[in-house]
């Protein structure tokens, strides 16, 4: 059964076919009910976005509709922030891109330069893995700032 709301994605919300295609197949695999809430930014929300500190440059993946952003909600609707969330729904979104073999990151996992980690090659679960970075990032004496909420194609 579909979790997902307003889905396939709203009409209003543009991103590039084949992260539809994972997102689609990730909401079938799992159990979190989620929406997506963000695709394909304008100039304009990108620079505001700068602006405010939100996003670290003005181009990037949402700017070619290769970035989507979710919301995972309660089944009243509220919405969850945590990390625990995020990671079930990132594993089912995992699974869905190794299935579909199409290469995607989640903001849970990057490395010190940015890049985010492809999720098709996850050496375990995606809690070590995560965790694994996080610790790699404080030993670097650098501060860790996931968006669990994210995912991006990847180029390969």
């Amino acid at each position: 059964m579909s979790n997902l709301l307003q889905f396939p994605v709203p009409p209003n919300i543009d991103i590039d076919s084949q992260l539809q295609s994972v997102i689609e197949a990730a909401n079938i695999i799992t159990e979190v009910k989620f929406k997506v809430i963000e695709g394909k930014r304008s100039k304009a929300t990108a620079a505001a976005m700068w602006r405010k500190g939100e996003i670290s440059r003005e181009t990037s993946a949402f700017s070619f509709g290769a970035g989507v952003r979710v919301q995972a909600l309660s089944d009243d609707n509220i919405p969850y922030f945590s990390r625990a969330i995020y990671t079930e729904l990132a594993t089912s979104v995992m699974y869905a891109a190794q299935n579909l073999d199409i290469a995607v990151g989640w903001g849970g996992v990057y490395d010190l330069d940015g890049s985010l980690k492809d999720l098709r090659k996850c050496p375990g679960t995606l809690e070590e893995w995560h965790d694994q970075y996080y610790w790699y990032f404080s030993d670097n004496n650098t501060v860790y700032s996931p968006y669990y909420q994210m995912f991006t194609l990847l180029n390969e």
